[in-house]
């Protein structure tokens, strides 16, 4: 299987800046940066999924932990625009404002899909562009 090539890409939720801190601290290990990206695209539907129920159900501090967890994720990709959403989402579900969290699931599954496109064409197949 050929080796991943890592390529910059224009998106809305990873700034070119960033972008180019990922290519470098991933530099080499481009087989580790696919599977964390599949990882990622894999795993972010559920926790939103999850915290959604959780804000459904008025139980804050569950949605301020997966939003937590999201959080973690997204500062791995320097992801600054979703990651600020997702604080706000926690921030909301310590205060167990749930009502006013809720919204703001459809801006940041939105921002995640992007972020997790982005991502997957950052990844280009042995060389081929």
């Amino acid at each position: 299987m050929p080796e991943p090539m890592l390529q910059r890409y224009e998106s809305a939720t990873l700034s070119t800046q960033a972008q180019s801190r990922l290519l470098e601290y991933f530099r080499g290990r481009e087989q580790l940066f696919s599977r964390v990206v599949q990882l990622f695209a894999q795993d972010y539907p559920v926790k939103l999924q999850r915290m959604r129920a959780a804000l459904c159900r008025h139980d804050g501090p569950a949605a301020a932990e997966d939003a937590h967890q999201l959080a973690g994720e997204l500062r791995t990709f320097m992801a600054e625009p979703p990651l600020l959403l997702v604080k706000e989402i926690q921030a909301a579900g310590l205060q167990n404002a749930c009502e006013s969290a809720l919204p703001l699931c459809d801006r940041l599954e939105t921002m995640l899909s992007d972020l997790a496109q982005t991502l997957a064409c950052m990844i280009r197949s042995g060389g081929k562009r």
